[in-house]
């Protein structure tokens, strides 16, 4: 009998340590925005500094990809978190001694986005030369788990750290947080380059252009920007709708985000459960969660009632993370060997659209109407999918057999 390919120990050890990490950066995060608000009290500056993480995807992803085609992986990784394991420590002792600057703590928390915008391609394209090929679409949900985790734990871990330490204390946490990947990939002997060299007409030819040539691509696309434009960028004011439409402190704040951050673990242990099954609606099941997606984040925006408020705000983040998984498995088994970097840092690259996003939502977001930037963002989002659904694009013809995602074959 043919022994079932299994997931190598040392892959277990590099992800786990990349979640653990990943909650740091959560806390990290869930502390600044919180010393923002309390410096300004105001959604757009909320914002403003909420674009230090999120636009370096949008001007530095496409470089991560390209150091994923190109590059020796490993070698990479190392040199990238070991820059931004020097970047929080110095922002930890800047913070400690002295006193809050809005700008230099922006351009420190600028640099921190860049190097994850950067690590992220490199780290999702190294996955799947890893593990053996069924395994993509579990490895793709457990390492977006380490994400989800760390919106359930991060703000629950910043908020108590907030009220019984130093204001900088999360930032030190962030620090120690990066030190476990950065041991594991200098002490655990990993694969130092596992991609075939691209072929040279291959480098020649590829453009981001790539995305439009094919429609599959490009409907899943243009429906990640969307969610990145109207959807993600709604999470930047939750501490504003914590504060200003329920009232809440601190704590409040942190148990509202923690519900996103729990909706989405679930997601991902859904879809680690489901992954290896055959599916041939992919497609259409994967179209169907956006919608519902939509729903329930409309559901939120318009709800007075904080219990309906969390059960719409945890559906559409269990769907998000159930989604969000499928969509790298799509890039990364579907998508030709020599360009899966470049293509997954095209769809890290609409990340990078959060923070336009964010800074028109926050000029929209006023105490005299604190609702309406978030619904109109959510009708912007279900209008996307209704031009998808229209056109009748390929999309629909996405199947998954065996942990591969394919098109389904004319009869």
């Amino acid at each position: 009998m043919e022994e079932k390919p299994k997931i190598p120990l040392k892959i277990i050890a590099l992800m786990g340590s990349v979640i653990i990490s990943q909650i740091g950066l959560s806390v990290y995060i869930t502390a600044l925005n919180w010393r923002v608000l309390e410096f300004s009290n105001s959604a757009f500056y909320t914002g403003v500094i909420a674009t230090s993480m999120t636009l370096p995807q949008f001007l530095f992803s496409l470089a991560g990809g390209a150091i994923a085609d190109t590059k020796e992986k490993l070698r990479s990784l190392r040199f990238i978190i070991t820059v931004q394991a020097l970047v929080a420590f110095l922002f930890s002792l800047v913070s400690a001694r002295l006193s809050f600057n809005f700008w230099t703590t922006f351009a420190i928390s600028f640099l921190l986005g860049t190097l994850s915008a950067i690590w992220q391609p490199i780290y999702l394209s190294y996955i799947p030369n890893l593990i053996d090929k069924a395994y993509v679409p579990f490895g793709m949900s457990l390492s977006l788990m380490g994400l989800y985790a760390s919106r359930f734990f991060g703000p629950m871990i910043a908020g108590w750290l907030l009220n019984h330490y130093s204001t900088w204390t999360p930032y030190v946490v962030y620090f120690f947080s990066l030190l476990l990947p950065l041991l594991v990939l200098y002490l655990v002997k990993l694969p130092i380059s596992v991609v075939a060299p691209s072929k040279l007409n291959a480098k020649k030819t590829f453009q981001p252009s790539v995305i439009l040539q094919d429609k599959a691509i490009l409907a899943l696309w243009l429906i990640n920007v969307a969610l990145s434009l109207f959807i993600m960028s709604i999470f930047s004011i939750i501490p504003y709708f914590a504060k200003n439409i329920f009232g809440l402190d601190s704590t409040g704040m942190s148990r509202l985000m923690s519900a996103c951050g729990m909706g989405q673990m679930i997601g991902a242990l859904l879809s680690m459960a489901i992954g290896k099954r055959n599916e041939l609606g992919f497609g259409k099941n994967q179209f169907l969660g956006y919608v519902l997606m939509g729903i329930s984040l409309l559901l939120f925006t318009v709800s007075s009632n904080m219990i309906l408020a969390i059960i719409a705000l945890l559906s559409m983040n269990i769907l998000h993370g159930v989604l969000s998984p499928r969509v790298n498995t799509v890039i990364q088994t579907y998508v030709p060997e020599n360009m899966r970097g470049k293509v997954q840092s095209m769809f890290l690259l609409v990340f990078g659209f959060v923070p336009f996003g964010q800074f028109l939502l926050g000029l929209l977001t006023t105490s005299t109407a604190p609702r309406i930037g978030a619904i109109i963002y959510v009708s912007l989002f279900l209008i996307t999918l209704l031009v998808v659904f229209l056109k009748n694009d390929v999309l629909f013809q996405l199947q998954q057999e065996n942990g591969s995602v394919s098109l389904k074959k004319e009869e």
